[in-house]
């Protein structure tokens, strides 16, 4: 018990509760976690989330993983992605925070959202799939955020396709000045998720916690 193990994603059908099969060695990783992964938080009704959509730069998600450690949201990888889960750049951003990290990779977003769906709730019952976007939306700053809210970020060069936004029930973008276009995906995921997080009053829950 307690042995740290390396994560492998294994694709093939599997019973309801998992998307994908996770298989383990006994041997360092970038991903080491205790035994009981993926954790039982995933899709808890109470907590936010982030998803990035078929990230591309290593150093971007090494930098959101630290940040979903920092703030016990799970995250969630969409592929393809644009590096090896083991990259050198993606371990040394995220420190040594790894095995902190609830987190979960998933071939495609029609099997995460076959996930989301399949503790056999009605889909009014299901969490929000909010989308961001460097030009539509809400300014982040004005959209009610709720606790349970899904966050959903596009790839560095892309953005999110009309495909994963006709989706989502909502979207926000983070007003911009001058001539830059967009912001770095793991500064904007830091603006949205702790601005989400205060909107939504969790970080007051956070101060309470820490009071007590």
């Amino acid at each position: 018990a307690g042995v740290h193990r390396r994560v492998e994603v294994v694709r093939r059908p599997v019973a309801r509760e998992d998307a994908l099969v996770v298989r383990c060695r006994v041997r360092p990783g970038i991903l080491d976690i205790v035994e009981d992964y993926p954790p039982k938080c995933f899709f808890d009704r109470a907590a936010m989330q982030i998803v990035l959509f078929e990230p591309e730069i290593p150093p971007n998600t090494g930098n959101v993983a630290r940040l979903s450690a920092a703030a016990r949201i799970p995250l969630h990888l969409i592929e393809p992605l644009g590096f090896c889960i083991e990259d050198r750049y993606l371990k040394r951003a995220g420190l040594d925070y790894w095995p902190h990290v609830q987190i979960k990779v998933w071939p495609d977003f029609s099997a995460f959202l076959t996930g989301l769906a399949q503790d056999e709730v009605s889909s009014a019952a299901l969490p929000r799939l909010i989308a961001t976007s460097a030009r539509r939306g809400v300014p982040v700053h004005k959209f009610s955020f709720r606790p349970d809210d899904i966050l959903v970020f596009g790839p560095e060069t892309r953005g999110l396709p009309e495909t994963i936004l006709e989706k989502t029930q909502a979207a926000v973008r983070i007003p911009i000045r001058g001539e830059v276009r967009s912001l770095n995906l793991s500064t904007a995921v830091g603006i949205v998720v702790y601005q989400a997080l205060a909107a939504s009053g969790e970080l007051d829950h956070w101060a309470m916690d820490e009071e007590g």
